[in-house]
Parts: structure tokens; sequence; C-alpha cells
């Protein structure tokens, strides 16, 4: 099971490392600012993670693109910085049904892991708490088939 935890992206060792190990996926995430007025020329980074479109496959076949952020992140084993992209969040509380509106949303992200032979992005996961703690989602790799379900007739940002 892949175990990761959250780093602090305003850390400049963090963003140091980040430029260094994932170039592209720094320079999607920061601006470079000259400060005005230093006759050194120093410059600073302006964090700017906003949806991008990307695409992304699904089981060896492009399915279509996907609104994505950046999360950047540690693996518990190795150390080392990885990043990953979380989709805008869905609805995906089935009781909210066309014929049943009487519940309330839930919440959930698909996240996805860069796919570097097709350029593209492949569902690894999603974020939910009931679907975190759920060892049969895990292993049966329903997040996949959920995405797939959920994304049947959505055009992305609609």
């Amino acid at each position: 099971m892949l175990e990761i935890y959250w780093v602090n992206t305003d850390r400049k060792d963090i963003q140091e490392e980040l430029r260094e190990s994932h170039r592209e996926a720094f320079d999607t995430i920061y601006q470079e600012y000259q400060i005005p007025y230093v006759p050194f020329l120093l410059y600073t980074f302006i964090y700017e993670n906003e949806y991008r479109r990307r695409r992304v496959r699904i089981c060896d076949k492009e399915t279509g693109d996907e609104h994505v952020i950046i999360c950047v992140a540690r693996d518990k084993l190795s150390e080392r910085l990885s990043v990953y992209y979380v989709s805008r969040p869905y609805d995906v509380n089935e009781m909210n049904t066309e014929t049943e509106t009487n519940s309330y949303p839930i919440a959930g992200r698909f996240i996805f892991s860069p796919d570097d032979e097709s350029k593209s992005l492949r569902v690894i996961a999603m974020a939910e708490d009931g679907a975190i703690e759920s060892r049969f989602v895990r292993l049966s790799k329903l997040s996949t088939l959920y995405y797939v379900i959920q994304r049947w007739n959505t055009i992305p940002g609609k």
C-alpha cells in the first residue's frame, strides 16, 4: 500500500527539492518574482496552484481531460517527494440519484499519478473518508471504475 504524507510547500527546502526532482511540477505551481529595488536581484517564488486541464488514461485507453491541481507529498519509505494530481470534487454519495435527492452530498476527489510513457495521468485512488478506510475499495480498484462511471456523461468544467 502506498503511504505518503503531506509536505509544506511554503518551506524553502521543500521548494528547492521539488525544483531539483520535479522541475515541470515546480514550474507549474510557482511563479518566479523579482523583488523590486533590490541591488542583488533577489528572487522569490509565488505559489499559484490553479486547476489545469490534463489528459487522463484509464485501463490503457485515453478517456479525455480532467481539471486537476498538483499535490506534493513525501513517500514514507523512500523519503522522496512525489507529485500527484487531484480532481475537483465529485458528489460520491450513491444515494443522490435523479429520483432520490434528499441525502447530503459527499465530496470525493480522484487522485492521479503521472504516466511518463503516455504523458497522461492514471487514476490511483479516491479521496473520501469512507473510501480510504475500505480495504475492499482499495483491493478491487473500485475507485477507477467509479471514476469512469462518474465521467461517463460529464464534460470537464461543467
